[in-house]
This record gives C-alpha cells, sequence and structure tokens, in this order.
C-alpha cells in the first residue's frame, strides 16, 4: 500500500508504530503525545491491515481527531469503517482516492467522530464476551 503512495507527486507517507512491514520511507515510532499531534496535523488517515484483526485503536483515533479515513473492512475495522462511514481503499486508485479524501469537508469528519463516539459499548461488551466464551 504504502509503494502505491510513495512515488505520488503531492503525497508524503508516514508510517508509524513498529515498523514490521519493512516500510522504508518515512517512519515514525513516537511517544503518545506526539502521535496524537501527528495524526492531527496529517490530511487523510490509510489503514489496510494484513491481519484479520480487531478493533484498530490507530484508526479510531484517526476518526476521532477528525481526520478523513481510507478503512480495509476487514475483521473488527469493517465495524468502525461502517461506524464513522469510512469508504474502503481502492488499491489502484489510492493516490487519487487519498487526495479526493483530504478534501472532505470539515463536517464530515466531524460527523464521523461523533459518530464513533457514540458507539455502542454495550454491543462490544457483548461480541467480546461471545468471544471469550467461543475460546474458553
Amino acid at each position: 500500500m504504502a509503494r502505491e503512495l510513495a512515488d505520488s507527486p503531492r503525497l508524503r507517507v508516514i508510517a508509524t508504530g513498529n515498523n514490521t512491514i519493512g516500510f522504508t520511507g518515512t517512519h515514525l515510532n513516537l511517544p503518545r503525545d506526539r502521535y496524537l499531534r501527528l495524526l492531527r496535523a496529517c490530511d487523510v488517515g490509510v489503514f489496510v491491515p494484513r491481519m484479520h484483526e480487531g478493533w484498530s485503536r490507530c484508526a479510531a483515533e484517526a476518526v476521532l481527531a477528525g481526520m478523513p479515513c481510507l478503512i480495509e473492512p476487514v475483521a473488527g475495522l469493517g465495524d468502525l469503517a461502517a461506524l464513522s462511514g469510512q469508504p474502503a481503499p481502492d488499491i489502484p486508485r489510492l493516490a487519487q482516492q487519498v487526495r479526493e479524501r483530504a478534501t472532505t469537508p470539515p463536517e464530515e469528519a466531524r460527523a464521523a467522530a461523533a459518530a464513533l463516539a457514540q458507539f455502542d459499548s454495550a454491543y462490544f461488551a457483548g461480541a467480546w464476551n461471545t468471544l471469550l466464551n467461543k475460546i474458553t
């Protein structure tokens, strides 16, 4: 995914966290306060997991920070994408899609953050308990 964006003019790709993907561009592993400042300074977040993971804290934080995102609806990210109304990335046209998301009106980003802030914690707790009961 980063390769599709790395050669695009006017786009700067920054990866965060542990560099488990071998990204050779700008990669920052920041303390939490600086990471949150970086989130607020970015124009678009792109979340394309390689694993079928659960809820993505990074993606949720980006949405709550008011950042327009592209979220691959895989596993727990499907709930996050649906709840916040964030579209899925289309890899062949990813650079164009990032440019389009960068022009998202602020009120749309605020609406996504508000929707996420209203997340039904009872639903999440029930889903978590169901999973725990299945694996124990």
